[in-house]
């Protein structure tokens, strides 16, 4: 967590990858208060898309997620052209 607030106070995204879903949602919860502190926005990608298709969360400094919903939404972004990823790239 501390190496992604440094990262993202130096105005980059950072995308956290774990191997649960569970994992993701529970270091969420326990570092969004510290990503606060810093006003750095945080999320989890383990959510359902709105009707566009787009994921909130991406619109956040950081955010947690297991290896196959990152992978699911790179495929709608690219693949299916629904931008579920908006405008973050990959550093």
């Amino acid at each position: 967590a501390m190496l992604a607030a440094f990262k993202a106070l130096q105005g980059e995204t950072v995308d956290i990858v774990t191997s649960s879903a569970i994992l993701a949602e529970r270091d969420y919860e326990n570092w969004r208060e510290f990503f606060s502190s810093l006003a750095i926005t945080a999320s989890h990608n383990i959510i359902t898309t709105d009707k566009k298709g787009v994921k909130g969360c991406y619109e956040c400094d950081v955010v947690y997620g297991d290896v196959s919903n990152f992978q699911f939404d790179l495929l709608k972004h690219e693949y299916k052209d629904l931008g579920t990823r908006g405008n973050r790239g990959f550093g």
